[in-house]
């Protein structure tokens, strides 16, 4: 009786390991694409909010920046009260940014957001007017996310 015993050397297990390695990079990449698709099928549950000055004068709004939207997306602010902005990345990798350039409202706002980073936004509106903000980042050749849905409107009244 005879026993043959396999020859197992380096080459052999190289060979298998970098296809283990090609299977886990095309699943990984699948799945990435596939959630790129889903995200931008996605509804937005963004509301409006009419912002009301506190006991101190100031009218005070949190706005969170999520995966292609801002919640709310839309506020009502009154002239002349001051404003204070609050922005909260809730993606912990991906940057967004609040841009708001509007120049009937008088009104050019710029902040950029780190994931998971907040920042607070002060300014006093001295016209009425609509504005859009939105965030203009981008993964290399994919939609910015203003073309995904990120942006919103603020009314100043």
């Amino acid at each position: 009786m005879r026993i043959y015993r396999r020859n197992h050397t380096r080459e052999a297990f190289a060979a298998h390991r970098s296809a283990a390695l090609k299977i886990a990079a095309a699943v990984f990449g699948g799945l990435w694409l596939l959630h790129f698709a889903l995200v931008d099928s996605l509804p937005s549950f963004a509301a409006t909010l009419v912002v009301e000055p506190s006991a101190d004068g100031v009218q005070r709004a949190t706005i969170m920046m999520e995966s292609y939207s801002y919640v709310p997306d839309h506020l009502v602010l009154q002239v002349g009260s001051p404003v204070e902005l609050i922005l909260e990345n809730k993606s912990w990798l991906v940057p967004h940014n609040f841009i708001l350039q509007d120049a009937d409202a008088g009104l050019r706002l710029e902040a950029d957001i780190a994931g998971g980073d907040r920042a607070t936004l002060r300014f006093t509106p001295t016209r009425s007017g609509t504005g859009t903000f939105f965030c203009d980042k981008k993964l290399l050749f994919f939609k910015s996310h203003r073309h995904r849905g990120m942006e919103g409107q603020i009314d100043i009244q």
